[in-house]
This record gives C-alpha cells, sequence and structure tokens, in this order.
C-alpha cells in the first residue's frame, strides 16, 4: 500500500504500472471509465454536487451562476474540479483535504467548497454552521456512485476485486465501514 497523497499522482502511478489500483472515494464517471475500469463499491448515481457554505449561503447565491468572481476550494483533478473548470468566471483554491477547505470557508479565505455529496452530509452533522447549496450536474458530469479504480487490461485483478466487493457487500461488511467512516446515518 502506498499513499501517492493526491489523485492526480495516484492515475499517474496506475497509468505507468507502478501501483496496481486506486481505493479512494473515487467518483465513477464517463471520463473515467474511457481510461480506467471502476469497480462499483458503494453509492448511487449522483445528479448534484453540493456547495459547502459556512454559517449562510451568501443572500445573491441561488445557483452556481451566481458565484462569479468568488472563490471556491475544490480538491485539484476531482470530479467537483471538473465541473467546476465549466464556470470559468469562479475562482478555484485548491486544496487536498476537506478540513482544509473548511477552515479556508470559515475564516473568510474562500466563500464555498465544492465536494462529494456523502462528505457533505458528514461535515453537516458535525458542524451545524455549514449550509449547503446542491449544484444540479449535466449528464455527462453526473457519478455513478463510488468504485475502485484498475487498468482496464487487468481483467484477473478486476474480476478479484469484483468477488471481493461483492463479500464484503453480502456480509453487510461495506454498510459497517459506511457507518463508521460516517458517510451514512
Amino acid at each position: 500500500m502506498r499513499d501517492l497523497g493526491a489523485m492526480a499522482p495516484l492515475f499517474l502511478a496506475l497509468e505507468q504500472g507502478t501501483i496496481d489500483v486506486i481505493i479512494w472515494g473515487l467518483s465513477i464517471t464517463p471520463e473515467r471509465l474511457q481510461k480506467v475500469a471502476m469497480v462499483h463499491y458503494w453509492g448511487d448515481a449522483t445528479k448534484a454536487f453540493p456547495l459547502i457554505f459556512w454559517q449562510q449561503i451568501p443572500a445573491h447565491v441561488k445557483t452556481i451562476n451566481e458565484m462569479a468572481n468568488l472563490t471556491v476550494c475544490v480538491e485539484p483533478t476531482s470530479v467537483q474540479d471538473s465541473v467546476l473548470s465549466k464556470y470559468p468566471c469562479i475562482n478555484r483554491k485548491f486544496t487536498e483535504r476537506v478540513d482544509d477547505a473548511l477552515l479556508n470557508i470559515k475564516y473568510g479565505k474562500a466563500a464555498a467548497a465544492f465536494v462529494e455529496p456523502a462528505i457533505a452530509q458528514k461535515f453537516k452533522r458535525k458542524y451545524p454552521e455549514i449550509q449547503l447549496l446542491n449544484v444540479p450536474l449535466a449528464p455527462i458530469d453526473q457519478i455513478q456512485g463510488l468504485g475502485i479504480a484498475v487498468k482496464s487490461s487487468n481483467l484477473v485483478l478486476i474480476k478479484q476485486i469484483q468477488a471481493a466487493v461483492q463479500k464484503l457487500t453480502a456480509t453487510g461488511a461495506l454498510k459497517n465501514f459506511a457507518e463508521q467512516w460516517g458517510i451514512v446515518d
């Protein structure tokens, strides 16, 4: 097991063959499926991502289009980053961790953070000061749950991971992990 710290080096390492899989909260997207195999392990289709605000959503902000010239924290190379890049009028501030993004919005260094729905709900439970604004996604940006990334050519490993995920699902272990990690109630 290796921790390469961020998604960009992980995908590069997978492509170069220095690692075999990426196990992270990876959204299954059409773009990623063109590059790697994704073994689904958790979650349903997601048609919106939340913007997280500290204490209140600015009165003039009802949609993401009204975030022009504001700064939004986002994890670099994440699906949220890809969506946010389609709004060039929004200033992106890259943060590797959601905790860092929360500090940025709490102390006025950014207006909001753009994150995965399960992460937003986890932090909303922990910090009741957080306000959420859902941003509807275009069909091309919608995700089909979370998955484990594997090189598409590694068919044996893909089948092994699928079998392991099926076993963990059948025994209830995945649900227990999700509850333990605070991503479901």
